[in-house]
């Protein structure tokens, strides 16, 4: 956003394009100009007033970046009560669908868009965790080869059978033992409008990553 804020636009006139547009799109141009730089505005006023309330963190000895390596290498998920997810697109999902999210980490020289920072600010109003590390600290706690900006610990939701609909179609599969096909199945019944999958008998961990990105 600060990019955006000091950038100075009168080489539009020093390269002579307002020369070549009508009064009409010189209004539009000069209106979208002004949307983007107020938008920028408001990313870098969030960001301000939510630095002092981000805890920057810059060892990996920290007791929650602890925790969350913890959860990571984990070999019993199954004990644990928390998962760890990656991207702006799962903490957009996980917000949406009032999954409670523990603890968020995000990358400290990364500026996010409006609709991430808002999230970011209510993690904060929530009492979430929020951390701000290096990208050096977030390739350690990544679960893929190329670090996303945002990882987070969520709780684990636990489903009864008394919650579902009778009425809905549901599909239950056993003993699935490779999480990248669970995943699979996962794409592929949301892909026929399916939201109810039951897991039977000795079936791999859901909250696996392969899993999980689905």
């Amino acid at each position: 956003p600060s990019d955006i804020l000091t950038t100075d636009l009168d080489f539009l006139k020093t390269i002579g394009l307002d020369q070549h547009l009508s009064v009409t799109r010189k209004n539009g141009l000069s209106s979208m100009i002004d949307r983007i730089k107020l938008e920028a505005k408001k990313i870098s006023n969030w960001g301000n007033n939510l630095l002092g309330k981000i805890l920057n963190i810059t060892s990996l000895q920290n007791p929650i970046i602890k925790d969350l390596t913890k959860i990571i290498r984990s070999n019993n998920q199954k004990e644990i009560k928390s998962f760890i997810c990656e991207g702006n697109f799962f903490l957009k999902s996980a917000f949406e669908n009032k999954w409670e999210i523990q603890t968020l980490v995000i990358n400290s020289k990364i500026s996010f868009s409006t609709e991430i920072t808002k999230i970011i600010n209510d993690c904060i109003l929530k009492n979430v965790k929020v951390i701000s590390v290096d990208k050096k600290i977030l390739s350690k706690l990544s679960n893929n080869n190329n670090a996303q900006n945002i990882i987070f610990k969520v709780k684990k939701k636990k489903f009864l059978f008394s919650d579902l609909n009778i009425n809905d179609v549901h599909v239950a599969i056993e003993g699935i033992a490779n999480p990248g096909n669970l995943g699979n199945i996962l794409r592929t019944i949301n892909a026929f409008g399916i939201n109810n999958l039951i897991l039977v008998g000795d079936t791999v961990n859901q909250f696996k990553k392969e899993a999980v990105r689905s």
